[in-house]
């Protein structure tokens, strides 16, 4: 009697890929370079390379939501990873990726950034204990560059909280004699801006929406070419490109979530390429009118 599994292996020999499969190979992640993400990988790798000074220059990366901001710090962290030396007793990590605390909470900023440097810390902790234990850690691992994601959270504590997150912010890059990235979305712009040092000290880099153009069809055909499919002939239709501008409001994250939808979809009905019964097929609302449903 033949072992149904070994039919099901010899099936995907002959035949390619499982549906599975394809559906994983197209919701993977990866990294696909644009112009405004190689800028801002250029503006980071400026401050990595800038000299230590008492007064390092520092950066804040603002985009709207869902727009790409949090791919390409993790890109940068990927380009300056950590390395293991002295025989792997010790380790450098140049690049710490940390996330924000859901408010303007100092322990539980550096809680954070002890999590992201894989350090034990105990809850019970004292805030200027967790902060000893960063700026010794932090000079241990040669840190250059501190990422911040999701400063924006920020903007849910009192005026008196934000003040003192601000500071903590300030100080630790000045012990530290390394830049600090912010990450956030415009409300955290206005916050920096508020405070004439913090304007000066935090240069912004907006991430502009897409424009419909050459530039974003050569963005839509390499995340096809990532799912697998290799006639991206659509991107000359340009009611087409319009048309997936619309529904993604020209937003990185949401134009990448409407491809992959939609090739998933082109899967499941057999189409060899995407077209507008796929899109018209594909369960999507466009983010606007998400936001105004919760």
């Amino acid at each position: 009697m033949t072992d149904p599994a070994s039919e099901e292996v010899a099936s995907n020999d002959l035949f390619g890929p499982t549906p599975r499969e394809r559906v994983q190979r197209i919701w993977s992640s990866c990294w696909i370079d644009y112009p405004a993400a190689s800028q801002a990988l250029k503006r980071l790798e400026w401050l990595y390379d800038h000299p230590r000074v008492h007064r390092p220059p520092c950066c804040l990366i603002v985009g709207e939501s869902n727009h790409g901001k949090t791919t390409i710090a993790r890109k940068f962290k990927r380009m300056h990873e950590q390395t293991f030396v002295d025989g792997g007793t010790s380790s450098k990590m140049p690049v710490v990726y940390a996330q924000s605390p859901p408010m303007a909470d100092i322990p539980g900023l550096y809680s954070n950034i002890l999590r992201a440097v894989g350090a034990p810390t105990a809850s019970t902790a004292s805030a200027l204990r967790k902060q000893d234990q960063v700026l010794n850690l932090l000079t241990r691992l040669g840190t250059r560059v501190l990422i911040i994601d999701e400063l924006h959270t920020i903007l849910d504590g009192k005026k008196d909280q934000k003040g003192l997150f601000l500071n903590v912010l300030r100080h630790l890059t000045n012990e530290l004699e390394i830049s600090l990235v912010g990450i956030g979305t415009k409300g955290v712009l206005r916050v920096f801006q508020t405070n004439q040092e913090f304007g000066n000290r935090f240069t912004p880099f907006t991430l502009p929406r897409w424009q419909v153009g050459p530039e974003y069809a050569k963005f839509l055909a390499n995340i096809c070419r990532h799912g697998g499919l290799q006639d991206v002939a659509f991107i000359k239709n340009k009611t087409l490109v319009r048309r997936i501008h619309t529904l993604s409001e020209g937003l990185t994250g949401e134009t990448w979530e409407v491809m992959c939808t939609a090739l998933e979809r082109m899967d499941e009905t057999g189409r060899m390429a995407i077209d507008g019964d796929t899109l018209d097929e594909i369960d999507w609302t466009v983010p606007t009118d998400r936001r105004r449903q919760t």
